[in-house]
């Protein structure tokens, strides 16, 4: 079998077993795979403290950590104080949406009841349903309280992932010794390229999900400034909290403030929120489509096929497991090739 084909199919096994391996122990290793994506963050700023403050490397990474930390809490609080405040901004505007509510209901079955005259009147009786939105509302706060019932378990693997963060950063030096120990000396320039080059990818995707988040940001604001609603800024963070969870993403906070809009009749800003909602999924599918495929060489039909394999795989947090999946491949691939090369050109 040629050789290149044949680790093609080893780096094919090798995904078949990182992905069941993923599915099994994910959360078990989680805190720690977060410590791991920390230190591959905080690398450029702690080689920057030791460079321009001569700091020394631990001194460094402890400083960088916590500033990590304390702006991932600052965010953290500030994500649930808005949605708490929000929500009880809008609970006295509940009656007035569920009135409009019953009053379009009614009134589409009123014109339906011209053509189909068998719809009974019994349509009509919604009054059972006065308190939906106020109920809605209120079932948001509780999940919230329930949401912040479970930070300290939050609390406590950010907490792990930064201790995790600042060993494998201080030792990583250490670490690769010891793991290049038990590797063959000829794979040791090879291994030491590949990781490099996957570190250095893995850093790239996180910030590329950044530059996402402050995209989807910044549209929400400005579309919201636009369009006078009460809040954009607080409106714009949230969006770019919830772009994090891509099942959801910004339309917890478009396809609400669209339905507000509408039925306290304001239906042409209903119109254009639905609108500018559609156009940033288009533009956010365009480039993160374009930024992950030009900062990994991949071809856009296969940055999509990614994300659509993770997601299904893994569910949501799958969107960002599957490109970090294709580059370990993609490195172990050239590791494969590289070495059944390297020995090609010794037996001539």
């Amino acid at each position: 079998m040629n050789r290149k084909y044949l680790a093609v199919l080893l780096s094919l096994l090798v995904a078949g077993g990182l992905i069941w391996g993923f599915k099994l122990i994910f959360p078990l290793i989680a805190p720690f795979l977060i410590g791991i994506v920390f230190a591959c963050l905080i690398e450029p700023f702690v080689e920057s403290l030791e460079r321009v403050f001569n700091l020394n490397r631990s001194i460094a990474i402890v400083v960088t950590l916590i500033i990590l930390v304390i702006t991932i809490l600052a965010l953290l609080n500030l994500t649930i104080s808005l949605i708490y405040f929000e929500v009880q901004r809008c609970l006295p505007q509940a009656q007035l949406i569920t009135d409009r509510f019953i009053s379009v209901i009614a009134r589409i079955t009123i014109w339906f009841q011209q053509f189909l005259p068998g719809i009974k009147d019994g349509w009509l009786q919604l009054s059972t349903f006065n308190n939906s939105v106020d109920h809605l509302l209120k079932v948001l706060l509780i999940n919230l309280v329930s949401f912040v019932s479970q930070l300290p378990q939050i609390l406590i693997s950010i907490l792990i992932g930064a201790v995790t963060a600042f060993f494998y950063s201080r030792d990583q030096q250490l670490i690769k010794k010891q793991f290049l120990r038990i590797i063959p000396c000829r794979l040791h320039q090879i291994i030491a390229r590949v990781n490099e080059e996957i570190v250095e990818n893995v850093a790239k995707f996180v910030r590329v999900e950044l530059a996402l988040v402050l995209l989807t940001s910044c549209f929400t604001w400005i579309t919201f400034r636009v369009l006078g609603i009460d809040s954009a800024a607080t409106y714009g963070f949230l969006a770019g909290v919830f772009d994090v969870i891509p099942i959801m993403g910004p339309g917890m906070i478009f396809i609400p403030a669209a339905i507000v809009s509408f039925f306290i009749q304001k239906y042409s800003v209903a119109l254009i929120i639905i609108g500018s909602y559609f156009v940033l999924i288009f533009i956010r599918q365009v480039v993160q489509l374009r930024l992950v495929g030009d900062c990994f060489n991949f071809h856009p039909l296969l940055t999509l096929l990614v994300f659509y394999v993770g997601l299904k795989l893994f569910g949501i947090i799958g969107i960002i497991l599957g490109p970090i999946i294709l580059i370990v491949l993609r490195g172990y691939y050239r590791i494969v090739k590289q070495f059944w090369d390297n020995d090609q050109i010794a037996e001539t």
